[in-house]
């Protein structure tokens, strides 16, 4: 069982009809954890997009991060869409909200039970999905936040208390971004404050959430990364992940010129530059392990690769808009739980 948990997960799975003994300890919670503590597998990216530029024609991918001028020719040849669940089918449409170990989580409006909004869990290694473990946050309108928090093992939302949550005038940024990093869950926000004279004036910032104990911290940027952010409501943060570390990515102004500029949080809760982008970019998707960063065309080209070192931008060939990137390994994950199985939330 101990070599098992080196081979990848589709010969697993057809191990998994061995026998009822196989079976069993496959989808052992030991087992699953147990592989997913894998470090052999490479650094891999999963991509989501509307092909054709359509958004009911979309497209997963698979990059394993390897030479940039590889993407181009693996696309069609390795790189086959993924087996989409029959659950996800069932949306009327979605968009991915995020990932983590494997899973893709998955937000969107279901065709049945009276058109309900709902939130979905897939693991395309074993195309299984599930129905979820999530939070749901309200905050807009200067209003209190409200968050729920649901977990498989109870198969119920929680109410987090107020106390453990932002003040109301923090907005998390829309559309949000967001990032695991540990225990951690990322995004980036925002917040209008007014002078005595009655202007306003835009602050960013990070707010993290603690899955250990359920809280949420305001992580503020020091005045050195503030004052080279807009002030453009419009204009938001947002954070990724490059080697287990907190990415953040702004606007900044140069010469009247909108530029991308990127910075990493240290383990201080301190900000450090990275490069700048000299040119007006969509939010950065994902990174390379290299530290190259992936982003969607201005100008609806598809998708771009940065390299800090030349400061040029190549264009990967691969055409399409609403672009979602986020790290990937295959994974277990899912596996001992039933298969497209959904939780009604009856208040």
């Amino acid at each position: 069982m101990e070599i098992m948990k080196w081979l990848p997960v589709k010969p697993l799975i057809q191990f998994r009809s061995v026998s009822k003994l196989w079976k069993s300890v496959i989808d052992s919670s030991d087992f699953i954890n147990g592989y997913g503590a894998r470090h052999t597998q490479p650094h891999s990216l999963i991509l989501r997009y509307s092909a054709d530029y359509s958004p009911d024609v979309l497209s997963y991918i698979r990059l394993v991060d390897d030479d940039i001028e590889t993407f181009k020719v693996k696309q069609q040849q390795e790189f086959a869409p993924f087996v989409v669940s029959p659950l996800l089918k069932q949306f009327l449409f979605s968009m991915v909200v995020g990932a983590c170990h494997g899973l893709l989580c998955f937000f969107g409006l279901h065709k049945g039970y009276n058109n309900n909004w709902m939130v979905a869990i897939w693991n395309p290694s074993i195309r299984k999905s599930f129905d979820p473990t999530v939070l749901n946050i309200l905050c807009a309108n200067n209003m209190p936040w409200h968050v729920e928090v649901f977990t498989l093992s109870s198969g119920v939302w929680n109410v987090i208390p107020s106390g453990n949550c932002p003040r109301q005038s923090i907005q998390l940024n829309c559309p949000a971004t967001q990032v695991v990093i540990d225990r951690f869950i990322y995004w980036g926000a925002r917040e209008k404050t007014f002078t005595h004279d009655g202007k306003s004036t835009i602050n960013h910032m990070v707010v993290s959430f603690d899955l250990t104990d359920n809280k949420f911290k305001v992580v503020d940027f020091p005045d050195s990364l503030t004052n080279c952010l807009t002030k453009d409501w419009f204009l938001p943060v947002s954070v990724s992940k490059l080697r287990g570390s907190l990415i953040v990515s702004g606007y900044t102004k140069v010469e009247e010129a909108v530029h991308c500029g990127v910075w990493v949080m240290e383990h201080d809760e301190s900000f450090r530059k990275l490069f700048t982008i000299g040119a007006p970019i969509h939010r950065i998707l994902a990174f390379k392990e290299s530290g190259e960063p992936f982003f969607e065309n201005p100008n609806k080209d598809g998708l771009d690769v940065y390299d800090p070192c030349s400061q040029q931008i190549k264009n990967l060939g691969i055409s399409g808009e609403s672009f979602f990137m986020g790290s990937y390994k295959e994974s277990l994950l899912l596996l001992n739980h039933l298969d497209s199985h959904i939780y009604f939330d009856n208040k």
